[in-house]
């Protein structure tokens, strides 16, 4: 009998301990084509984004509540999870109440959570999504994240990414000259809504994003964010600014922030660089059916002031989304990246999947 009796309390514990727990994720799928210049195309079957989160909270009274949650990146293509470990995403815990909300673990910066609405696509290839124009969406490892509360439309995010290696001493070989760097990141976001209106903006510095013993670069960006829902109409725009400091890859090579390469001899290390570009999508909801298209545009970049010729790019997306259900949307894309001078376009054709749970 104690030991029908003990059985039966060992099963109940998991239960009871996961009564609060939420469980949640999305599987996201897809096969794209993708062409690169005169090369030969590739089929891949992509995983596109996969995750699965666990979420809970305690009610401390007085308004206050313990949160908390991990969540962890999925490659359901080949199973290895693309060397991620766990809680490979927003992944943290901490308080909340009705004067805010403080996370402590690895979270987003506001591009990352709750912008980037006008990149409607899911994606594998940059050809198929405004993966150029949102590359400054992150998540930052040691970080504090603050959220106020919502109020008449307005809320406010501040994130704050520490360095906990910032005492280590670097040198560059084959200079013995050592030094240390402090890589930091501060990130600052603002929302406005009112009526299906949406303004966003975004400030993030990384301290020492480019640091030598002669010298150091923060990377700087602002990014403006507009979106208007309208009956069964969708428009967004954006427009983003980067200033930082050009920095070879470990080949050795230059990329703009496009990712097109620099001309041979034309850059050097260290040197500033500004790059501006835009993007925006429409969309229309028609019964189940969202036929939708995007457009971005990067400017040449200034290196030093001066404009790089050929460092431009143009991109275009169409496509649409069929809601087979609540939870399944199924997708097909075609999209194409103009780089321009010598660096080799790119375009694409893709169909995915994706189910939530």
């Amino acid at each position: 009998m104690k030991k029908v009796l003990i059985a039966a309390l060992v099963s109940a514990l998991p239960a009871a301990a996961m009564a609060d727990v939420t469980v949640y994720g999305i599987m996201k799928a897809g096969v794209e084509n993708v062409k690169v210049g005169k090369e030969a195309s590739a089929t891949n079957v992509d995983d596109l984004g996969s995750r699965i989160g666990f979420k809970g909270s305690e009610d401390l009274g007085n308004g206050l509540k313990a949160i908390w949650q991990v969540e962890t990146a999925l490659a359901i293509d080949d199973g290895k999870n693309g060397g991620k470990s766990w809680a490979s995403r927003d992944s943290f815990a901490g308080l909340s109440s009705e004067f805010g909300t403080v996370k402590l673990g690895y979270n987003s910066n506001f591009a990352n959570s709750d912008m980037g609405v006008i990149n409607a696509w899911e994606n594998g290839s940059d050809a198929l999504g405004l993966s150029i124009f949102t590359r400054a969406d992150a998540r930052l490892k040691d970080s504090i994240r603050l959220e106020s509360p919502e109020y008449a439309g307005f809320k406010a995010v501040y994130v704050h990414g520490v360095d906990e290696n910032k005492n280590e001493i670097l040198a560059d070989a084959p200079s013995v000259e050592t030094y240390t760097k402090n890589a930091r990141i501060n990130s600052l976001g603002l929302q406005y809504e009112i009526a299906g209106l949406t303004a966003q903006y975004m400030y993030q510095v990384e301290k020492d994003a480019y640091a030598t013993a002669a010298k150091k670069e923060d990377t700087k960006q602002h990014r403006v964010e507009l979106s208007y829902d309208w009956n069964n109409w969708f428009f967004g725009a954006g427009y983003a600014q980067t200033t930082g400091a050009v920095e070879a890859d470990k080949k050795g090579k230059f990329f703009s922030a496009f990712g097109n390469e620099f001309a041979a001899g034309t850059v050097v290390d260290g040197q500033e660089m500004k790059a501006r570009d835009a993007a925006m999508t429409v969309a229309y909801t028609y019964g189940a059916i969202t036929p939708k298209f995007s457009y971005a545009h990067g400017w040449d970049v200034k290196v030093d002031g001066v404009k790089a010729v050929d460092t431009a790019y143009d991109q275009f997306i169409v496509g649409a989304d069929y809601s087979l259900s609540k939870r399944t949307l199924a997708g097909v894309s075609y999209g194409k990246i103009n780089y321009s001078g010598e660096a080799a376009d790119v375009k694409a054709f893709g169909v995915n999947l994706i189910h939530k749970f």
